[in-house]
C-alpha cells in the first residue's frame, strides 16, 4: 500500500469518494488530476466494501493509509419467469409481465421463460418453441429493454437442471408433499408425475442460480418462494454460505 503523498490533495479526494457514499471510476481520475495540481504525487486508492464499520473507514483515515473509498452497494437482484404455456392474455399482462416491466428500473433484472416448466402440460416440442417466440415477442413489445435486463429461455442455461439436482439431495419429502399447488393439480385429476412434484426443486434453482435478492410472484406462489427459502438455508448449513436467501415480492394484481 503506497501512502498518499499529499494530505490535503487527499482529504479533497476523501470528500469527493467516501463522504459522497461510493466510489465512482470519476474519482480516481479527480483524486489522480488533484494529487498531481497539489504535488506531483498520484494517490493510493483503497477500495473498501460498501458495509465497511466507520470505525475502520476513520482508522484507515487517521494511519494515512492513502485515499479511502466504498465500493457502491450491490443492485438489487430481480427474478421472474412465464411459462409458454399458451398464448398470453390481458390477465398475463397486469399479473406478471407489467410488474417485470417497472421494476427492470430498480435493480438488476433476469426474465425468463420457463420452458422445463411447461413441459408439465405441453408434451409438443414444436408447440413450445412457438409459444416460447410468442412470449418473446409479446415482453419485447410491452415495453421490456434487453439493455436493462437480462432476457432468456430457462433451457438455454442447462446448469440449472444440474443445480435442481444437487438441491434435491437435501430436500425433504414432506415439503414438497405439502406443497398446495402439487395437492390442487391431484385433486383435479392431472396425473401425478415427478415433474409435478418436484417443480418446486427445480423453481428453487431457478431463484438461487442467479443470487436473486426479490422474487415478484402472485400469492398462489408465494409457498414455491418460502420452499425455496427452506432448501437455501438447509444447503447452506451444510456447505456454507452458498446461496442468497430471496424475498418474496407479492403482486397486488394476485
Amino acid at each position: 500500500l503506497v501512502l498518499c503523498q499529499s494530505r490535503k490533495a487527499k482529504r479533497d479526494c476523501e470528500h469527493d469518494c467516501v463522504e459522497s457514499g461510493g466510489f465512482h471510476p470519476r474519482d480516481y481520475t479527480a483524486a489522480t488530476e488533484r494529487g498531481k495540481c497539489l504535488g506531483g504525487y498520484s494517490p493510493q486508492v483503497l477500495l473498501l466494501p460498501h458495509e465497511t464499520d466507520w470505525k475502520i473507514i476513520s482508522l484507515l483515515r487517521t494511519l494515512d493509509c492513502g485515499l479511502v473509498c466504498l465500493l457502491p452497494s450491490p443492485a438489487m437482484r430481480i427474478l421472474s419467469g412465464i411459462q409458454p404455456s399458451g398464448t398470453l392474455h390481458v390477465g398475463n399482462y397486469f399479473g406478471m409481465m407489467r410488474p417485470a416491466i417497472e421494476l427492470q428500473e430498480q435493480g438488476e433484472a433476469y426474465y425468463f421463460i420457463a420452458d422445463y416448466h411447461s413441459m408439465t402440460s405441453i408434451t409438443d416440442a414444436g408447440e413450445r418453441r412457438k409459444n416460447s417466440l410468442g412470449v418473446a415477442l409479446d415482453f419485447l413489445a410491452c415495453g421490456l429493454d434487453p439493455a436493462k435486463s437480462v432476457f432468456f429461455v430457462q433451457s438455454d442455461v442447462p446448469e440449472v437442471t444440474e443445480l435442481t439436482w444437487l438441491l434435491g439431495t437435501v430436500t425433504p419429502m414432506g415439503l414438497l408433499e405439502r406443497c398446495h399447488s402439487y395437492k390442487d393439480k391431484q385433486a383435479k385429476g392431472i396425473a401425478a408425475n415427478f415433474g409435478l412434484f418436484a417443480y418446486p426443486v427445480l423453481m428453487a434453482a431457478d431463484i438461487l442460480i442467479y443470487d436473486s435478492n426479490l422474487v415478484p410472484v402472485g400469492r398462489d406462489q408465494k409457498q414455491h418462494v418460502e420452499v425455496t427459502r427452506d432448501i437455501a438455508i438447509k444447503f447452506n448449513q451444510i456447505y456454507g454460505e452458498v446461496f442468497v436467501i430471496p424475498e418474496p415480492q407479492i403482486r397486488d394484481a394476485s
